[in-house]
């Protein structure tokens, strides 16, 4: 721990020696924004530093290179300490005074207890966050970064495939706490450098808030750290406050250093470059600089933009560069999301993106496109909604218009509402970006929620400085004993509604599942309180990574695994071959599951690892066949649909026809209802909202509003519209305990499903799950499907439920189902 601290000492002095000689616009801007933009710095200070300390000195022991790295720093630190700054004397704004104020540091602090907490508590569970770690651990083990992107699977221990074109920023690091650790067999430190990057990106953020007054400083903080998905990616150590934090080091740079100055275009050169080091989509900052300086720079002032634009974007050049053009000479392209497996058309990933993310028209892409910040609140929280209440509020008070009248010279960029005016120059560039992408038909920057986060900065610092304005002239119409109108108590009322509808969207989607998988709630008797404790282990749960973590127990060490969700294989101790590895795009063209069989064989796949939801290349190729027949595989583990097999080694010729029974699901009546919902939580509406049908059954919905929060779930096996089973036996699916079945399901039509089962021991009043058993797309290109999904059936059960959830706008026809009971 202590190592790991000096290090962000050390990075951080290095950020302050370089900012202290930054030509700020004013000393007020210099005491507000000087040290929150040296802790923003901190962290890609480290990472650049260990990117080159691991090209120069590629291959020496990660100890050597922990100390070079230090001994960088801080001869670093010192030079620039030895720099003398302009702006030692400072003319500071209002100090944290009142109650509020403290009030809202408190509960700025209470929330990065929280993050940090969870972040250091929580394992490593998320799919991107575990394919991370693996990188990191394969540079841990080059002690290099020549393996990276990973494209040569030997050169690994684990054999995962990452053809990323993402600069290598966060691998860097992790390969430092891997270092500072000395081992990358558990993620250790790694846990803590998305909340650091987070942290001091908040750190930015209050500090432009600042300029206005130490109620908006607090307030925006509150607010950016208190997005539910920024906050969930914190924890659980997923790369998005990285890119955040980037779009945090081009806000800093816009609002507070003085354009006229030459070293101005090489400190915001410099800065956007850091920011390009941290995902491939931050190279859209490149448009969003350009756009801004000239949009804030004032029209009289067009030829000091230019010029200040010239140089940047040669500094960026300099500074970024290397990583984009290092992936035009492997991939011909500067980013790319598109790896061979992806462009099979065959396996129709078009269909898939489009309809698990429920963009299928115009209607739904403006939803969840340009306004996904108001409609997506399971996500964003009431930011947006408070931000765009703000904008309203500007209008009205004239505050916009007079920015407007100023567009000669815009001299509110030398006053405390500079940063008012970037962000709102950033978000409108964004959206409009957003607009263009879509009228050309990409959905690009729309298909992935996690995206959007990069505009969390300027619209939380516009809703705290529309929030404190409407406060501050509140309390001002009472000190004058003017009393409040109805129209500013309705205001109040409104931003009161959303600050705790932000407040809840925090807790319950950024936190409450972190803390489940840490709490263990139990009540002994029903007559008992609940008793709570910390779970020994918060991986018991996650049946994925068991099975992965004890797949040394039954996998010789030179198998093979066939990993449907690589990031799980984090915790194996075997090696795999990815999903998306090139040796597998002629085997998805494979006809029939026998042909497969032979070609896994011969690239030496002995096993499959699969998740208990399915993709495009187990849905669409000939491994749903495979994986479901007991002639050519075997079940190996099945814990709640997160699964193993293996193939078995008989020679094709060798296998016989298995004989089976049948159970007709097609006899039995089937029940419909909808879900309402937004995010996690979803509820039910049965009873009136019910309807029975027998198959084949065709239901469809083609309502564009808010596609993503309804759903429609077709079930069997009940009992009756209550879920009794008294009276309705013939109507319930009865299973045998231990055996193993194969869920049988012929469908056509088009749009995103999810299957779903029950189960259901003797003498217990409720059902258990519902357990995901897999999903499906249905698309013009793949309108028909005979979906099928093998389990063991868990002891003790001895009836279950299936059901079929269809999503938003879809069309879906089940034309027959049948449970196939595999002989022993």
């Amino acid at each position: 721990m202590v190592d790991f601290i000096i290090f962000i000492l050390l990075s951080t002095g290095v950020g302050y020696g370089v900012v202290r000689l930054a030509p700020w616009r004013s000393s007020t801007h210099f005491y507000c924004l000087a040290w929150p933009l040296a802790l923003a710095l901190g962290p890609f200070i480290l990472g650049l530093c260990t990117i080159l300390t691991l090209v120069v000195f590629g291959g020496v022991s990660p100890h050597i290179h922990l100390r070079y790295l230090a001994l960088g720093l801080l001869v670093v630190a010192f030079l620039l300490a030895t720099k003398k700054s302009r702006w030692r004397k400072a003319d500071r704004p209002a100090e944290i005074r009142k109650f509020s104020d403290w009030l809202l540091v408190s509960i700025f602090l209470l929330c990065v207890v929280d993050v940090i907490f969870l972040a250091a508590k929580l394992p490593l569970a998320e799919n991107d966050a575990l394919e991370y770690g693996l990188v990191g651990r394969a540079i841990y083990d080059a002690r290099s970064l020549s393996v990276y992107p990973l494209l040569d699977t030997s050169a690994s221990a684990s054999g995962f495939f990452a053809p990323w074109t993402h600069p290598p920023l966060y691998s860097s690091l992790i390969y430092v706490a891997y270092a500072l650790q000395g081992s990358a067999e558990i993620a250790g430190w790694m846990k803590l450098i998305a909340p650091w990057f987070m942290l001091s990106a908040a750190a930015g953020v209050i500090g432009m808030g600042r300029l206005q007054g130490v109620r908006t400083a607090w307030l925006a903080g509150i607010l950016f750290i208190g997005v539910p998905l920024l906050a969930i990616g914190s924890e659980n150590a997923a790369i998005d406050a990285l890119p955040v934090a980037g779009m945090v080091l081009l806000m800093l740079s816009l609002v507070g250093l003085e354009r006229k100055n030459w070293l101005t275009p090489i400190y915001i050169g410099l800065l956007v470059g850091l920011g390009l080091w941290t995902h491939s989509q931050v190279i859209l900052y490149l448009p969003i600089v350009v756009v801004v300086l000239f949009a804030t720079g004032g029209v009289a002032n067009w030829k000091i933009s230019l010029r200040v634009v010239s140089l940047a974007l040669v500094v960026v050049l300099i500074v970024a560069g290397y990583p984009y053009l290092h992936n035009m000479e492997i991939y011909g392209v500067p980013i790319s999301d598109n790896p061979e497996v992806f462009s099979l058309p065959s396996l129709d990933w078009a269909g898939y993106f489009r309809y698990t993310r429920s963009i299928y028209n115009w209607g739904t892409r403006l939803q969840y496109g340009l306004l996904k910040g108001l409609v997506a609140v399971h996500n964003y929280g009431f930011v947006f909604w408070l931000g765009g209440l703000a904008f309203v509020y500007l209008i009205f008070t004239g505050m916009l218009g007079r920015w407007l009248k100023d567009v000669r010279y815009m001299r509110s960029m030398d006053e405390g509402d500079g940063f008012l005016l970037v962000s709102l120059a950033v978000l409108v560039i964004y959206h409009a970006g957003v607009l263009a992408s879509m009228l050309i038909g990409t959905d690009l920057m729309i298909k992935n929620d996690r995206y959007f986060l990069v505009v969390t900065p300027p619209i939380a610092l516009l809703a705290a400085s529309g929030i404190a304005r409407v406060i501050h002239s509140c309390s001002m119409s009472l000190y004058a004993q003017a009393g409040i109108n109805l129209r500013s108590g309705a205001l109040v009322a409104v931003v009161a509604v959303l600050l705790i509808g932000h407040a809840c969207a925090f807790l319950l989607y950024g936190n409450l599942a972190q803390w489940a998988q840490l709490l263990d709630i139990r009540r002994p008797e029903s007559s008992m309180s609940l008793e709570i404790s910390m779970r020994k282990d918060p991986l018991a749960n996650l049946n994925g990574i068991k099975i992965a973590q004890n797949m040394h127990a039954y996998i010789s060490p030179e198998a093979l695994v066939l990993a449907i969700r690589p990031a799980d294989m984090y915790y194996a101790r075997r090696k795999m071959v990815s999903y998306l590895d090139p040796i597998m795009v002629p085997m998805y063209g494979c006809k029939d599951a026998r042909q497969l069989f032979e070609q896994l064989h011969k690239s030496g796949v002995g096993y499959i690892q699969v998740p208990d939801y399915f993709i495009p290349p187990v849905n669409n190729s000939a491994l749903m066949d495979l994986i479901s027949d007991p002639r050519l595989t075997v079940l190996v583990q099945d814990a709640k649909f997160s699964q193993l097999y293996a193939l078995k080694s008989l020679p094709i010729a060798d296998f016989n026809e298995v004989e089976s029974s049948k159970i007709d699901l097609s006899a039995l009546p089937w029940r419909e209802y909808p879900r309402i919902g937004v995010g996690g939580p979803a509820f039910a509406l049965q009873g009136e909202f019910s309807r029975t049908v027998q198959l084949p059954a065709t239901s469809e919905s083609h309502s564009s509003l808010l596609a993503k929060s309804y759903s429609h779930i077709l079930e069997v096996g009940d009992g009756d519209s209550n879920g009794l089973l008294e009276g309705n036996i013939e109507q319930l699916v009865h299973v045998i305990p231990g055996k193993e079945y194969v869920i049988n399901l012929d469908v056509e039509g088009e749009g995103f499903n999810k299957v779903l089962v029950w189960m259901r021991e003797p003498n217990v009043e409720r059902w258990s799950g519902p357990y995901f058993a897999g999903d499906f797309v249905l698309s013009p290109q793949i309108p028909s499907l005979m979906f099928k999904r093998r389990m063991r059936m868990p002891e003790g059960v001895q009836l279950m439920r299936i059901g079929i959830e269809r999503y938003g706008i879809s069309r879906l026809t089940l034309k027959k189902a049948f449970l196939t009971r595999l002989p022993d």
